[in-house]
């Protein structure tokens, strides 16, 4: 008898317990299925399988500090030129090329600068896992010995050693390596690393000697086609058959030579896009191109062994004028491989704009404080 009343009480515990659970699991599931019907993020993986930890996007971000990355941090200053001597027949002469003139005068004359129109600073930093690509627009006027200029005429005028020295001052940053190409030797580039693609967000055209904005002429109407009347001639009035009348000067035509496009890939037009300056509405456009182009060009060499990276340098040697031997490949290969993996930052050198007046050209003034600070934890 006393068995049988244990028995019972023991039953009717049960009885209790059974119910709260079914009590909780219940409420849990009608707040989860009241949840998806109210629209509310609610991950059903995590009622089906309550034990395991859903992969989450920080814990996802954290992959790169955890994946093994041999090699060295660098800094990398790309750089692209503008000297067409089909275009233009006035730069300076080499000295070779004064000592054989018998044309008298000739260092009195004015010539053009081989002017750096693109400026780009690369830095890979292993301790932080990450990349960080700056475009610095070649019109950001800078102090020299001798003057102000802007950053592409301080190539012109000092060369790349200064040129570098120079934007390290600006960055803090101390630079490791540099690469100088005519921007009409990119197709040469194109072939030893791989096609380049990049964004083109504006219409480009050639006025003859500038890759500017394209806009499509409109249509001329019948009424604008019309000639005026020519005024009568007046016996009252008398015309100077000496006295010269001065023409207006004509705009350039534009050409339409590169249209927009989210993934250019026509490598014998890639020097039009690469010099394609237009400040009238800011630097946005020129600063997406640079970035879209060095992230193709590091994506492409990203996949390339140490010895593929050699032959690459070595392929380019008559048209890449560059500081980086074999053994720097050595030492930086396996960190310019990781860049399909490492985190990423694409930004342009802090700044703005100073529109173009009647008596200057538009310039880019730096902010050099900020530039600072934004790279004091990579240094």
């Amino acid at each position: 008898m006393r068995n049988l009343r244990n028995f019972g009480i023991t039953f009717a515990v049960s009885l209790v317990i059974l119910g709260i659970v079914a009590l909780i699991a219940a409420q849990y599931v009608a707040g989860a299925v009241t949840a998806i019907f109210d629209g509310h993020e609610f991950d059903l993986n995590q009622i089906l399988q309550p034990t395991e930890t859903q992969p989450n996007s920080e814990a996802g971000s954290d992959d790169k500090f955890t994946r093994e990355l041999n090699g060295e941090s660098f800094t990398w200053l790309m750089v692209i030129y503008d000297k067409r001597e089909d275009v233009f027949d006035d730069y300076y002469p080499s000295k070779s090329q004064i000592e054989k003139s018998e044309e008298n005068g000739i260092l009195g004359k004015d010539y053009r600068l081989v002017k750096a129109k693109t400026i780009a600073l690369v830095h890979a930093n292993v301790e932080k896992r990450e990349y960080v690509v700056m475009s610095i627009p070649s019109i950001t006027k800078v102090e020299t010995s001798t003057g102000d200029y802007t950053l592409g005429d301080v190539y012109g005028i000092y060369g790349i050693e200064y040129l570098k020295d120079k934007i390290s001052s600006m960055t803090g940053l101390e630079i490791d390596y540099y690469t100088v190409m005519n921007a009409v030797d990119l197709s040469a580039l194109s072939s030893a690393i791989g096609e380049i693609q990049c964004e083109v967000p504006v219409d480009i055209g050639f006025n003859g000697s500038e890759y500017v904005t394209y806009v499509e002429p409109e249509e001329t109407t019948e009424s604008d086609s019309k000639k005026t009347e020519p005024k009568a001639e007046s016996d009252d009035d008398e015309t100077d058959e000496d006295e010269e009348t001065e023409s207006p000067e004509t705009e350039p035509v534009i050409e339409s030579e590169v249209g927009v496009s989210k993934n250019f890939k026509e490598q014998k037009k890639l020097h039009a896009v690469m010099l394609y300056s237009d400040y009238s509405d800011g630097i946005e456009q020129e600063t997406v191109i640079i970035n879209t182009f060095v992230a193709s060009v590091l994506n492409n060499i990203s996949s390339a062994s140490d010895t593929s990276l050699q032959n690459m340098i070595r392929g380019l040697e008559k048209k890449m004028t560059t500081n980086i031997i074999a053994e720097d490949i050595v030492k930086s290969g396996d960190v310019i491989r990781a860049y399909s993996w490492l985190g990423k930052q694409y930004v342009v050198y802090p700044g703005r704009l100073v529109s173009a007046s009647a008596s200057k050209d538009a310039f880019y003034m730096p902010d050099v404080n900020e530039a600072m600070e934004f790279f004091y934890k990579y240094r």
